[in-house]
């Protein structure tokens, strides 16, 4: 879960929703480490009566839920460094130790307990190594395998736990008891299984709560930024200079933006929800509806996908001269098209103007005796 949690806070867009993930994780991560540790004491048999200071006990989580913190903090940084990652690895094995041996500190028993140096030293290193081992699996492994990253996760999440495991019962191997056995003790009676089980159960919960957390913040944070987006494409729908119509897969106008209706003279309500051969003189009137059909039935495509000048029809029924490009776009198998309408009677009145200028000059220079015409038509 803390890595899952790392993971979108390297994604995270704003920086409240990174420190969120990134606190999350750092409680998943440092209550998982709690709970080990303290489920593994309640299992640890001896012939005493052990207790536990309930204050040490408590205090004993911080190391691991700050070192937590600090490597996860690493580890969502945009650069993926060796460094960091060592240095990741470094910080949760040392949470891990800590913790540990606070939390042995906090037991109350009557024999002392002393530790063995070189098992001691080696309890840390399994943490540190295992734990740098899951981190590289997680975030350094991204670039080298094809592995998903759900898969990566949960093998980094394995590792981790055997370095927390594994740091635990190396460090109960260094312990040393030095004292008699309680005469009074009777077997069994050390025994918490329920305690253990409501641990773990708790354990889960925070972490599922937390999931459930960043789950409902990741939603509203991309509902945010859909909203902002499609604000945007509005935005420049409706300020684009030529015309944008949009139909379904029937020929049904669907949107019909401020430059369509310069171009055609309607207003979009008077639009939306007909026909778009309304806006197309006879004989394409007629012929467009067969045309889709038959375009979505076999997927010929005439004019789709390219820019082709045809004529289209105004509100008061006069001609226009239009450039039009269509493209089409499918969302759960179902075909919608977006057209793209560039008025282009200006330049066609141009057009004939100078068509006209340069009929009259051929007659001016034919009328003249012994004078020779050229003419270089450039539609530039």
């Amino acid at each position: 879960m803390a890595l899952t949690l790392a993971a979108a806070a390297k994604r995270s867009r704003t920086h409240s929703m990174q420190r969120l993930h990134l606190l999350s994780g750092s409680v998943s991560l440092g209550l998982g480490v709690w709970s080990m540790h303290f489920i593994g004491m309640l299992a640890f048999e001896m012939p005493n009566q052990v207790h536990y200071h309930p204050v040490i006990t408590m205090l004993s989580a911080v190391p691991s839920l700050f070192a937590s913190w600090v490597a996860l903090s690493l580890l969502s940084k945009q650069d993926i460094t060796t460094s960091r990652l060592l240095g990741g690895g470094v910080v949760v094995g040392a949470g891990i130790g800590t913790m540990h041996y606070l939390g042995m500190a906090a037991m109350e028993i009557g024999p002392s307990l002393r530790y063995d140096p070189a098992l001691f030293v080696l309890s840390i290193v399994v943490a540190i190594l295992l734990g740098t081992l899951a981190l590289w699996i997680s975030f350094g492994l991204k670039q080298r395998t094809r592995m998903r990253g759900y898969r990566r996760r949960l093998l980094a999440g394995t590792v981790m736990g055997l370095a927390i495991a594994g740091m635990h019962y190396t460090a109960m191997e260094t312990a040393r008891f030095i004292g008699l056995p309680d005469a009074n003790f009777l077997p069994g009676s050390n025994r918490h299984t329920i305690l253990a089980l409501t641990i773990a159960f708790i354990t889960v919960s925070l972490s599922l709560m937390a999931a459930g957390v960043n789950a409902v913040a990741r939603y509203r944070s991309l509902m945010s930024r859909s909203q902002e987006m499609a604000s945007e494409l509005q935005a420049m729908f409706d300020t684009a200079v030529d015309g944008i119509i949009k139909i379904s897969g029937r020929g049904i106008i669907q949107s019909f933006n401020r430059s369509a209706e310069r171009i055609f003279g309607y207003r979009e309500v008077e639009v939306v929800g007909l026909n778009v051969n309304m806006l197309m003189p006879e004989p394409h009137r007629s012929a467009h509806d067969s045309y889709l059909r038959q375009y979505l039935r076999t997927g010929d495509a005439k004019i789709i996908g390219a820019g082709r000048e045809v004529t289209a029809r105004h509100k008061d029924g006069h001609s226009i001269p239009v450039r039009l490009s269509i493209g089409e776009s499918r969302l759960g198998g179902i075909s919608s098209f977006v057209g793209v309408i560039t008025d282009i009677s200006e330049s066609k009145a141009l057009e004939a103007a100078l068509r006209k200028q340069k009929d009259q000059l051929r007659t001016l220079m034919s009328n003249i005796p012994g004078a020779t015409f050229r003419c270089r038509w450039d539609d530039q």
